[in-house]
C-alpha cells in the first residue's frame, strides 16, 4: 500500500508539473505569430523544474531498493554527487554568461540616459506637448559584431511606450512624448506632409485632421538622430521621397527657431526618408501567390533601413526557419518547405508602368555564418514569354553593400492580363533565405524598353 500511495503521490506531482508546463505555453500557442520569449517561459519552466525534481527523487528512490544496504547507500550519494555536481556546474557557466549580458544591459542603460540628457541640454525648454522623433541611430550602445546579442537588449528607443517616462523624468514635465526607432521597424511614423507627420501612437497627441487621432504639427515636432559615439544631431531638414521621385522639403520650426536664436545646438542634419510618401502609399503588385497556389503573405519590413513590403524566399526544403530571428515577418509561414516562385497577375493598362523590384540577404540571416553560392532571382512576363531581368545575391556582396539588390523594369502598355513570375534558384552551398520585395509600380518616365526573351 505505501508502495502503490508512493507511485500515486509522485503521478500526481508529474501531472502538476506537466500541466503547469502545457498551461504556461498555451497563450504563446493561443496568441497568433507570438514568439518564445524569456518573459514566455517563466511558467513553463516551473512545471519543467517540478518534473526535473520528480525524476531526481524517483530515481533515488530506485537506487535505495537496489542491492544491500550499504550498496544502496553508496549509490544514492554517489548519484546524488554527480546531480549536484553538474547543477553547480551549469549555475557557474549561467553566471559567467550573464557577466557579459548584464554589462551589455549597463552600456544600453548609460546610452539611453545620455540620449536624454544631451536633447535636455540642446533643447532646454521645449514647446508645450512637444514629441520627440528620432529618425535614425548610426551608434549601437553593444557592438560585439553578433547582431543577435547586439540587439537583444533594447534601448528606449526601439519600443513606442519605452522613452516617455525617462523624457518627462530629465526635463520635470509630463507633457513631453517620445516615439520610436529600431533596427528593425524604423521610424515609428506613417507618413510626412508639409503640415505634420502621423505616428501610429494615439497617447499625447492632439487631433489635426477629421479622423487622424495620432497627428502631430511639426510646431511641436523635435526631430533627431544619434550619431557615432552616441552624439545627438537635430534634423533641421527632412526630405521625403516618393516612389515618383518627387521631393517634399520640411524645415522643423522648433529647430529652426533654435538656430535664429544662435543657441548652442551643435551640428544638425539633413535626413531622406525614401519610404514615408506624403499623401500617399506607393503602388505595391499585390496578389501574389507560391508554386503551389496559396498566397504569398507580404509585411512590412524593415531590413538595411529600408521599409518594404517583403516576403521570404528559399529554393531548398531543408533551410532552417528563423522564427526567433527579428527579421522574421508576422505572416511567415511555419512551412520549412521551398518556396521559390511566386506569381501575380497585372491588369491590361494603358500606359507604360515601370515596376522595381527589390531583394537582399537580412542581416541577422546573414549572421547565421558565412555561406558560398548564389541566389539568382529571375522575373519574367509569362504571358508574352518574356525575361524581364535578374538579381544575383551572394553573402560576400550584401556583406560589404548592406543593401537592397535592385531591378527596375518597363512594360509597354498592353490591353490584355499579364502574368508575372518570379523564380528563385542557388548554386551550392547557399542556404540562406533571401527577402523579396511585391514590386513598386510607377508610371514610366522614359520610353518603356523591350524586355529580352
Amino acid at each position: 500500500d505505501r508502495a502503490l500511495d508512493g507511485v500515486r503521490h509522485r503521478a500526481l506531482w508529474a501531472l502538476a508539473g506537466a500541466a503547469i508546463f502545457f498551461a504556461g505555453l498555451l497563450p504563446v500557442a493561443l496568441v497568433h505569430n507570438q514568439k518564445l520569449e524569456a518573459r514566455t517561459l517563466y511558467f513553463p519552466l516551473v512545471g519543467l523544474a517540478l518534473l526535473l525534481a520528480l525524476a531526481i527523487d524517483t530515481a533515488l528512490a530506485l537506487l535505495r531498493r537496489f542491492g544491500p544496504q550499504r550498496t544502496q547507500i553508496t549509490l544514492t550519494r554517489t548519484f546524488s554527487g554527480i546531480v549536484a555536481t553538474l547543477v553547480a556546474l551549469c549555475c557557474l557557466l549561467f553566471s559567467i554568461s550573464q557577466i557579459g549580458s548584464q554589462h551589455g544591459y549597463r552600456l544600453v542603460h548609460a546610452f539611453d540616459t545620455s540620449i536624454v540628457a544631451q536633447l535636455r541640454q540642446i533643447v532646454p525648454y521645449p514647446p508645450p506637448r512637444t514629441v520627440f522623433v528620432p529618425l535614425g541611430v548610426i551608434e549601437s550602445p553593444v557592438n560585439t559584431g553578433n547582431p543577435q546579442f547586439d540587439h537583444a537588449r533594447p534601448m528606449i528607443l526601439s519600443a513606442i511606450w519605452g522613452g516617455h517616462a525617462l523624457v518627462q523624468h530629465q526635463y520635470r514635465r509630463d507633457d513631453l512624448w517620445f516615439t520610436a526607432w529600431s533596427p528593425w521597424s524604423g521610424v515609428a511614423a506613417h507618413s510626412f506632409t508639409t503640415s505634420g507627420l502621423t505616428t501610429g501612437w494615439k497617447r499625447g497627441n492632439e487631433p489635426a485632421e477629421p479622423g487622424t487621432q495620432d497627428y502631430v504639427p511639426w510646431t511641436r515636432v523635435v526631430p533627431f538622430t544619434v550619431e557615432q559615439g552616441g552624439r545627438v544631431s537635430l534634423v533641421r531638414r527632412l526630405i521625403a521621397v516618393a516612389p515618383s521621385g518627387e521631393e517634399t522639403r520640411i524645415d522643423p520650426p522648433v529647430v529652426a527657431n533654435l538656430k535664429s536664436q544662435h543657441a548652442d545646438i551643435g551640428p544638425t542634419r539633413v535626413v531622406r526618408l525614401n519610404d514615408r510618401v506624403p499623401g500617399h502609399q506607393p503602388d505595391w503588385i499585390d496578389q501574389w501567390h507560391w508554386q503551389d497556389g496559396s498566397a504569398a503573405e507580404f509585411s512590412s519590413q524593415r531590413v538595411w533601413g529600408q521599409a518594404l513590403q517583403v516576403v521570404w524566399m528559399r529554393a531548398k526544403s531543408d533551410v532552417p526557419l528563423l522564427l526567433t530571428s527579428p527579421d522574421s515577418p508576422a505572416s511567415t509561414p511555419n512551412s520549412r518547405g521551398p518556396q521559390s516562385t511566386l506569381t501575380t497577375q497585372l491588369a491590361p493598362s494603358q500606359s507604360a508602368q515601370r515596376i522595381t523590384f527589390r531583394a537582399t540577404i537580412g542581416e541577422f540571416n546573414l549572421a547565421q555564418g558565412k555561406r558560398a553560392g548564389e541566389a539568382t532571382l529571375t522575373w519574367s512576363d509569362q504571358t508574352n514569354n518574356l525575361e524581364l531581368g535578374s538579381i544575383k545575391l551572394t553573402d560576400r556582396w550584401v556583406r560589404r553593400n548592406k543593401r537592397w539588390a535592385t531591378l527596375t523594369v518597363d512594360l509597354p502598355p498592353h490591353d490584355r492580363p499579364i502574368t508575372l513570375r518570379c523564380d528563385m534558384s542557388v548554386t551550392d552551398g547557399f542556404f540562406h533565405d533571401v527577402w523579396v520585395s511585391a514590386g513598386v509600380r510607377s508610371l514610366a518616365t522614359s520610353p518603356a524598353t523591350q524586355p529580352t526573351k
